[in-house]
């Protein structure tokens, strides 16, 4: 989007259909089918993951209950790829390539050739969007001692109830706590929560002898 605001012919290239989140509430239109309908006033608040089980994912106390392979499948369930729906009238003119799989890549003359499985083109820039997986180990805060102390499954610490890792006193919020309280964690809509179960927390464990920070 910014590309094309700058005066660069942009097309972009992914595994499916663009995800609008809240496109339909933003773009006011006057008639709407009846599944739309329902998609908007059945949304949760947050409009993290696809309905219902969008509504479990308002409630991470409840979703960290959950055995771990549950949590797991929620977070891959909720946390697909999506373009928040104020974006959407930006993206006129832009071409949207979906579906398409990338087989190779090559330098071709001061360009870069891509394949794909039925034809190619070639492009002067190719910027990779992939994601991230989140891993503490790889933040540089902790020194190695105090790394190998703290419990981790698949690079995100495991947390109690007040989000506190295996060192007492030791929290995250966050991203870093999606794997114990699911997807909303993601999101600053996930914020009020861990806010208020983290100083719950420490006010009640304010005789423990440690110093929150």
């Amino acid at each position: 989007m910014l590309l094309k605001r700058s005066g660069a012919e942009v097309q972009l290239i992914c595994h499916g259909d663009i995800h609008w989140l809240g496109y339909r509430a933003l773009s006011g239109k006057q008639s709407w089918s009846l599944r739309d309908f329902l998609s908007e006033r059945l949304a949760s608040p947050s409009r993290v993951g696809p309905f219902p089980i969008s509504w479990l994912v308002e409630v991470p106390g409840f979703v960290h209950r959950f055995p771990e392979p549950a949590r797991a499948g929620l977070n891959r369930r909720s946390l697909g790829a999506g373009a928040t729906g104020w974006l959407k009238p930006d993206f006129d003119g832009i071409r949207v390539n979906a579906g398409s799989r990338i087989v190779a890549a090559s330098a071709k003359d001061n360009g870069i050739e891509l394949r794909f499985e039925k034809d190619a083109a070639t492009f002067d820039h190719v910027l990779l969007g992939t994601g991230y997986r989140i891993d503490i180990a790889k933040l540089g805060l902790f020194a190695p001692d105090m790394l190998a102390a703290i419990a981790r499954r698949e690079g995100l610490p495991v947390l109690s109830a007040g989000f506190e890792s295996s060192i007492p006193g030791l929290h995250f919020v966050g991203a870093s706590a999606v794997g114990s309280f699911g997807p909303l964690m993601r999101f600053t809509a996930g914020t009020p929560f861990a806010a208020r179960t983290v100083a719950r927390f420490v006010q009640r464990a304010k005789d423990r002898n440690y110093a929150a920070a």
